[in-house]
């Protein structure tokens, strides 16, 4: 039997281990996940292609991981500019999960926007809303709002009663927390 066109695609795309996608978020900003010796082990590779990473990523088994999109986005803004051509290799349930996770992060970034501003310096940038529409999301003031419209929206779409909302705000306390041990480690 033929291929489809989603299954072409995801086949064109490169397989990578939970160890090496962990060495490639510390790469980009997100070490609270790694143990040295696996980015000791990866430093003398090439540095993979990011919309190949945000499909590895959101296709991982391991939720821990899978949640590390969120802390990407938020340690690298400019990530936003892969999401859509990663999308073109996604099934739709992992379509879904990163809509999600990204919607998920332009508001976290709106929450914590002086301290990823701090912490980013001349790498910050705003985080457009790619995904309010496609989502259903409605027009809520706050973020704390929209962070919990999105946990809801992700419960009703996947059927999963996961603490959605938890899930998010922890990959954003873990980068911002990472980063603060770096910051105090470096004095």
């Amino acid at each position: 039997m033929a291929a489809g066109p989603v299954e072409a695609l995801q086949s064109d795309a490169v397989a990578l281990d939970e160890e090496r996608i962990v060495a490639e978020l510390a790469r980009l900003g997100v070490s609270y996940l790694s143990h040295q010796t696996a980015i000791s082990e990866t430093a003398n590779e090439a540095p993979v292609e990011l919309v190949d990473l945000l499909v590895a990523v959101v296709r991982q088994p391991s939720a821990r991981v899978r949640a590390a999109t969120i802390a990407l986005f938020l340690a690298q803004p400019s990530s936003w500019k892969s999401v859509e051509r990663a999308q073109t290799q996604l099934r739709p349930k992992h379509r879904l999960t990163l809509s999600l996770f990204y919607s998920a992060a332009v508001q976290l970034q709106r929450l914590h926007g002086s301290a990823l501003r701090t912490m980013l310096g001349p790498a910050w940038e705003p985080l457009p809303d790619l995904f309010a529409e496609e989502l259903g999301l409605h027009d809520v003031a706050s973020p704390e709002s929209r962070i919990a419209e999105i946990a809801r929206i992700h419960r009703s779409r996947t059927g999963s009663y996961l603490n959605w909302e938890g899930t998010y705000r922890q990959a954003a306390d873990r980068l911002l927390r990472q980063r603060a041990l770096e910051a105090q480690w470096s004095q």
